[in-house]
């Protein structure tokens, strides 16, 4: 993460695996964090790929919540 530090996409970045962060395209960049989320994101590093799971049913119009994985700075 540090070489992103000071650009603007630094706060999107999800934690990948030991000391690597990945920049998730789509709507993954954009769940919002909740120490109680409703929805919970799967790594699949063999395929690049990060998978979103609802844990719980989520209704329309419902902000999807997920957990960082990673100390929040803020």
């Amino acid at each position: 993460m540090e070489a992103l530090e000071p650009h603007r996409a630094a706060p999107l970045l999800l934690h990948w695996d030991e000391g690597t962060d990945a920049l998730v395209f789509g709507f993954g960049s954009f769940y919002n964090h909740s120490a109680t989320p409703n929805a919970e994101f799967i790594r699949r590093p063999k395929e690049l790929i990060m998978e979103y799971v609802a844990r719980q049913e989520i209704a329309a119009g419902e902000e999807i919540f997920i957990k960082y994985g990673c100390p929040l700075w803020f």
